[in-house]
């Protein structure tokens, strides 16, 4: 018998918040952003729904797996422990990995952050479509403070 690891699907985009922009923040342009649990302006874990409002490549109609791969780089930023005016946290890497084929235009990122006290950390992130579960995305952090 296989081993079950599915997480609980978060409640629909049509249930969540949407962020109020803050200053020149550049990375909500183009994108349709639903949070569901927590806050994207508090440290801590975040469930937000991503939906992409323009194409990637002019012209073109963004395949649901290119969705997915543009909404997971987001994980470290919903999911921050950290002020991003003081500190910055650049995801080194992206993995992810889908057990099927993603449907359709919203992507939700549950994810949590953890943090060493070595400059280091990792964003782990649930993956969900309309349809239920769709697999994980990791990012290794490099942290630094900003000047000042």
């Amino acid at each position: 018998e296989a081993m079950s690891t599915r997480a609980a699907s978060p409640p629909g985009p049509d249930t969540g918040t949407t962020p109020q922009p803050s200053g020149t923040n550049p990375y909500f342009t183009g994108i349709d952003t639903r949070v569901v649990a927590g806050s994207l302006s508090a440290p801590g874990p975040a469930t937000a729904w991503f939906r992409l409002t323009r194409p990637i490549v002019a012209g073109e109609q963004p395949s649901p797996l290119m969705r997915v791969m543009a909404v997971a780089d987001f994980a470290n930023g919903i999911s921050s422990l950290l002020d991003p005016r003081q500190w910055s946290f650049i995801n080194a890497d992206l993995t992810v990995c889908c057990h099927r084929h993603p449907a359709g235009e919203w992507v939700a990122l549950d994810s949590q952050t953890v943090l060493s006290g070595t400059g280091t950390g990792c964003t782990l992130s649930h993956l969900h479509d309309n349809t239920g579960p769709l697999g994980w995305s990791q990012q290794n952090l490099l942290i630094d403070r900003r000047p000042s």
